[in-house]
């Protein structure tokens, strides 16, 4: 019932890292240093502008401790 009734929709892949930098306090540099993933590069995701790699998915799924498809849903 809820599904039909009160639908979500998808989050973006932006989206949900955006949310776990939130919850875990964090900013893309200090999030691109602990994970290995460029800055600029985490900017670019968060813009939309380019998608995480299998690699960065990998990693980001593993520091958040998260399924990496948590971030393949979203596309």
């Amino acid at each position: 019932y809820e599904r039909q009734a009160f639908p979500i929709s998808a989050a973006s892949e932006a989206d949900i890292l955006r949310e776990l930098m939130r919850q875990h306090g964090l900013s893309q540099s200090s999030l691109g240093e602990q994970v290995g993933i460029a800055q600029p590069t985490i900017s670019a995701v968060l813009r939309g502008a380019r998608s995480l790699t299998k690699v960065q998915i990998i990693a980001l799924g593993r520091f958040f401790q998260v399924a990496p498809d948590v971030f393949l849903r979203a596309t």
